[in-house]
């Protein structure tokens, strides 16, 4: 029986190893071009390169050459990721070495360019491909910055499937920031908080590819912001760096994407959670502790007036969005509650207040209800006006009817009718209130 040779013969492989053992000194394009030929097909020679001193070398030549030849760059990338294709014991042995030589290819301004970037993205993901500790050592080493800055550089220029790849290494890496941070022995900070120019561009992601992406690609990037923003103390720098907009706006192109698929698509049950999530991160960004007033005090003047309240007046006149209606009543409503400055012609605006009532009027959405019965709480507060309003619309019979199927609503109504009640009987008049039934 006839069998046919390799591509490449083992000889030749083995000869291109013995040069890479011997030294490094000496130019090694040659012998890792044709290991990494060899290894784009044969298994045994992928195997071969496995070994934890040929990747050990292979990493070298790539730190050694990064500033002088992206040509041995390049294949020795290649012969990294092919050893790694489906190999475990090659994952380990680079997750054992670290990872600098690819923060070199991946980093701002050094000489590598946007095709070795690629590159070194599509040797990651096949080393943290099912394997959680290079994850956890690319978190460490804090390579999301930089594959953020990728993403964020190239938005408009890769090639879907680039996108794709790319996208899903950021979230598996990503998705270990908090295995990363309980592994810590130290209080700092560092290894699980972003710088505020790498938060930006995260937060501009999604608007970047909104277009370009596949709803199933888009939720996947929405799952990596949503990482970041459920930290507390990424919370406080989204509102100290005022990008409660740009985390708004996030949101709305969410809810675009959801408006245009039909109700029973797997699609739109895939992205309707992830605006409920955000929502939620929106209201505790809103809350956010201990934020001095100075540093609010002008900033989200235009935030609130242009988006929050325009958000809450539309879904009241059924021209708007439920969730954005949602969303603008826990953000404001927490705005109010933890202190935050709140412009007066906000509070005392007549016309929210009426679209407020008006929610709680006519919608059957629960959350809604909840919501904007919190934001009614926190206006009354701060306005006696909003307090005769309730009264002159009927307000204990609305209380009354919007309590009648929650338990937390009965509450929290009882209470508002309560404030209403004693804040208005400046006369002596007084009424007891019951507990909406």
């Amino acid at each position: 029986m006839q069998t046919h040779s390799p591509p490449t013969d083992m000889e030749a492989i083995e000869n291109a190893l013995t040069n890479l053992r011997i030294s490094t000194a000496n130019n090694p394009t040659q012998a890792v071009a044709l290991l990494a030929e060899a290894s784009k097909q044969s298994i045994p020679a992928r195997e071969q390169l496995a070994g934890p001193l040929i990747l050990r070398t292979l990493t070298e030549i790539i730190e050694t050459s990064i500033n002088d030849s992206l040509e041995t760059v390049d294949v020795a990338l290649r012969c990294i990721g092919n050893a790694c294709i489906d190999n475990s014991v090659a994952r380990e042995a680079v997750t054992n070495i670290g990872f600098s030589w690819a923060s070199l290819c991946l980093r701002d301004g050094s000489s590598s360019d946007i095709a070795t970037r690629r590159l070194t993205a599509k040797v990651l993901y096949n080393i943290c491909s099912d394997y959680e500790p290079a994850q956890q050592q690319c978190y460490r080493e804090m390579l999301h910055h930089q594959l953020i800055n990728l993403c964020a550089r190239d938005s408009h220029q890769q090639p879907p499937d680039d996108i794709e790849l790319l996208l899903e290494l950021l979230f598996w890496i990503c998705s270990q920031k908090d295995q990363v941070a309980q592994d810590l022995s130290t209080t700092t900070n560092d290894a699980t908080s972003l710088p505020g120019h790498i938060l930006d561009k995260l937060i501009s992601l999604p608007h970047a590819y909104r277009s370009s992406l596949e709803p199933e690609d888009f939720a996947l990037l929405l799952e990596t912001c949503l990482i970041f923003f459920r930290d507390p103390s990424i919370q406080r720098d989204i509102l100290v760096r005022n990008q409660l907009t740009p985390v708004w706006r996030i949101l709305k192109e969410n809810e675009v994407k959801i408006s245009s698929l039909g109700e029973d698509s797997e699609d739109r049950k895939l992205l309707v959670p992830l605006s409920t999530s955000l929502i939620w991160c929106l209201s505790d960004i809103a809350a956010s502790p201990g934020i001095p007033a100075e540093t609010l005090a002008d900033v989200h003047t235009a935030f609130i007036k242009v988006v929050v309240v325009v958000a809450i007046k539309a879904g009241a006149n059924d021209r708007g969005n439920e969730r954005l209606a949602i969303a603008g009543c826990q953000v404001l409503g927490n705005l109010l509650w933890s202190g935050k400055p709140v412009a007066s012609d906000v509070v005392e605006d007549a016309a929210l207040q009426h679209s407020v009532l008006a929610l709680l009027n006519t919608s059957r959405d629960v959350e809604l209800l909840h919501s904007a019965a919190g934001l009614l709480v926190q206006l009354s507060r701060s306005s006696v006006e909003v307090r005769e309003d309730i009264l002159q619309q009927d307000g204990i019979k609305l209380l009354r009817a919007l309590g009648k199927d929650s338990v937390v609503n009965q509450q929290r109504f009882a209470e508002l009718a309560r404030e209403v009640v004693l804040s208005s009987s400046a006369d002596g008049d007084t009424a007891m209130v019951e507990a909406p039934e």
